[in-house]
């Protein structure tokens, strides 16, 4: 019986779900999807060449986790050797890659990965923010923090040139499927394939030239001391300078 790609990913997400926990399932989905999308056989051949296209060894491993369980959905084993990663290690794409990439994509999903490169706001945590969630006099996007702290989120500044772009962007909503179909979108005109993530390291990496690296680890969403939190949020104002630098990038 010929069964449809969204019944055969209903399934295995399924399978997955009663085994792992809800983070590591949306984790390994994403790479079981884009699998399977690029495979018309699956074999242990297919996925070790899938495991091993990944940039960094922390994206190999990832995807041999997942290639793991995709193989027990389907009956069989899946052997990979993982190999070590560096503590801290990220991969950041090249600037030239990033600027060709963004070039590339169009409409609501080219503002999402000039936020990704200008704020370093974790992806999912951009999908869920509402229109109700950007303060155009201030120029910020209030972030909400999944914590039990007392404060439960913080001002995160927007280059003010992307505001108009990121008010039409909350308004109709993006999504993780909407992104997908905007990279393949963006890789069939020609353009290097880059993840989320990595816009989001390359915000790290760059961004720490010019800001002091907990002010960027602070706008990352990353938790800081007490006295680091405050600094950061007066500081907060020097990610203009790292703004400047990528203005090529922003005025895509």
């Amino acid at each position: 019986r010929i069964r449809r790609f969204s019944d055969v990913i209903e399934e295995i997400e399924s399978f997955l779900r009663e085994r792992l926990s809800n983070k590591t399932v949306e984790s390994y989905m994403s790479d079981i999807r884009m699998f399977l999308s690029r495979m018309h056989e699956i074999s242990v051949d297919d996925m070790r060449r899938f495991v091993e296209g990944a940039r960094s060894a922390a994206r190999r491993n990832n995807r041999a986790k997942a290639m793991k369980w995709l193989a027990r959905f389907f009956g069989f084993e899946f052997n990979y050797r993982f190999e070590p990663v560096e503590a801290g290690l990220i991969y950041a794409p090249p600037r030239e890659a990033v600027r060709e990439f963004i070039s590339k994509l169009d409409g609501r999903y080219k503002t999402y990965a000039k936020l990704l490169v200008a704020t370093g706001i974790r992806p999912e945590a951009l999908t869920r923010l509402k229109p109700e969630d950007l303060d155009v006099r201030r120029g910020v996007l209030r972030v909400s923090r999944l914590s039990n702290r007392t404060k439960r989120y913080r001002d995160n500044p927007i280059p003010p040139e992307l505001i108009p772009d990121v008010l039409e962007m909350l308004e109709r909503g993006v999504t993780k499927n909407g992104w997908r179909k905007a990279v393949e979108r963006a890789v069939r005109r020609g353009a290097p394939r880059i993840s989320r993530e990595e816009l989001r390291n390359f915000f790290y990496s760059e961004a720490t030239r010019f800001v002091p690296e907990n002010v960027v680890r602070w706008l990352m969403g990353h938790r800081l001391g007490t006295a680091e939190h405050y600094f950061a949020t007066r500081k907060a104002g020097e990610i203009r300078r790292y703004w400047a630098e990528i203005s090529d990038i922003l005025s895509l």
